[in-house]
């Protein structure tokens, strides 16, 4: 056997074992639900004095595909949807607006070792939040101007941040949960609605595959 065969023989014997153990990519979905809260800043326009009243709950689901350490997920929120009662002057008036809202998102994770029982991770990327407010006022066109039309319906589209962290617990074969709490800075920012941060902790049952 001449110098090169042997050293070829050689990388290939010590290729079948990494071989044999190289690990495949994982695909997996899940379904989640949970609590999500809020943060405003005052709102710009001074002269309107608003009470909040969220339903904080949310759900949705996302699929995924990682690899070792690493995964990359794509998903969707139904955010928590918002009462609200304001009053402004000059001229006097008085209205109600329901919030509703959703997040497209994607994100990286790093994540422990798939043989670990309780497996911690940690995600960032970017969400698409899209946010609809339906208001009625008792405001006249006489007094708010020609144009003023009630219901007023208004729907804002942003690109935020999207950070987190949670972990995942095996429970039967393919079959895990996942807890988690995420953050979306700025998610809505306008004169009427103020500046709205997302807090979002959620419950997901997962299947990988």
């Amino acid at each position: 056997m001449t110098k090169a065969a042997a050293i070829i023989a050689i990388l290939v014997s010590l290729s079948l074992p990494l071989t044999a153990n190289a690990q495949a990519p994982d695909f997996y979905l899940g379904a989640a639900g949970g609590y999500g809260g809020q943060t405003r800043s005052p709102i710009t326009d001074h002269a309107i004095v608003a009470t909040w009243s969220p339903d904080d709950w949310f759900f949705g689901g996302y699929g995924g595909v990682g690899w070792r350490w690493a995964a990359v997920e794509a998903g969707y929120w139904r955010l928590p949807h918002e009462h609200a009662y304001g009053v402004a002057p000059d001229p006097l008036r008085h209205g109600t607006s329901t919030e509703r809202g959703s997040v497209l998102f994607a994100r990286a994770l790093i994540r422990a070792p798939l043989d670990w029982r309780i497996r911690p991770y940690a995600f960032a990327g970017a969400a698409r939040v899209k946010l609809t407010s339906f208001e009625e006022s008792d405001c006249s066109i006489a007094l708010c101007g020609k144009g003023f039309v009630s219901p007023f319906v208004e729907t804002i589209t942003t690109l935020r941040p999207y950070v987190g962290a949670g972990a995942e617990l095996g429970i039967a074969g393919p079959l895990s949960l996942r807890a988690e709490f995420g953050y979306i800075p700025r998610a809505v920012s306008e004169t009427h609605m103020g500046t709205r941060d997302e807090y979002l902790g959620s419950l997901a049952l997962q299947l990988r595959f």
